[in-house]
């Protein structure tokens, strides 16, 4: 029997995980959306090719490898 500090068990701790749970769906899905954005956004202000292979999916998986790598 866990319970959240501040928060009465029942219909409101359903509420408080819903809630919560939407908030850091929306907040995850906007960090991706500038994810993927952001090697466009900075060759179309910067003017540079290099990063024209990188696309926002291969940035979050060298992110999410270099994570992993620097916890072990």
């Amino acid at each position: 029997g866990a319970s959240i500090p501040a928060v009465r068990p029942g219909r409101a701790t359903a509420d408080y995980i819903t809630t919560t749970l939407n908030r850091m769906s929306v907040l995850g899905s906007v960090f991706l959306g500038i994810l993927a954005a952001a090697p466009s956004a900075v060759e179309f202000f910067t003017h540079l090719t290099a990063l024209r292979g990188f696309a926002g999916t291969s940035v979050l998986i060298l992110v999410g490898v270099a994570q992993d790598t620097a916890r072990k």
